[in-house]
């Protein structure tokens, strides 16, 4: 009677576990997955022909193509398209931080030696 009780008392506290670990271990879906899926499907709408690589020495540089990898780069993710306002924004930060850095002396100065500073002549110098 007793083993019967404790078989009874651990299969059921087996189910009850096994039961609880299936309904509470639902995992949220991953926003990374659904960008990827978006992304295949977005590449998927590129007809092939774009695609594919043409052949021979005098083939062309194929800027669709590299066009196409810049929007996939520049994409946001959680709008879907490219947020140009934004990259307007960062156009003008990028230019004002060059014009910046040319209006600043450089900090590093470099004093170059003479081309015969090497092997024997340097080890005389020095």
């Amino acid at each position: 009677m007793t083993k019967k009780k404790y078989y009874l008392t651990a299969g059921l506290t087996f189910s009850a576990l096994l039961i609880s670990f299936f309904i509470f271990n639902n995992p949220a879906p991953d926003p990374r997955d659904a960008y990827e899926q978006k992304l295949i499907a977005m590449y998927a709408q590129i007809p092939e022909a774009t695609i594919v690589e043409s052949e021979g020495d005098n083939r062309p540089d194929r800027p669709d193509l590299a066009a196409i990898q810049n929007f996939f780069s520049i994409m946001d993710p959680a709008l879907g398209h490219v947020p140009v306002e934004r990259l307007r924004t960062a156009w003008e930060q990028t230019r004002t931080m060059q014009e910046n850095s040319i209006r600043e002396s450089n900090a590093l100065y470099w004093q170059t030696e003479g081309s015969n500073m090497g092997g024997r002549t340097r080890a005389l110098m020095y």
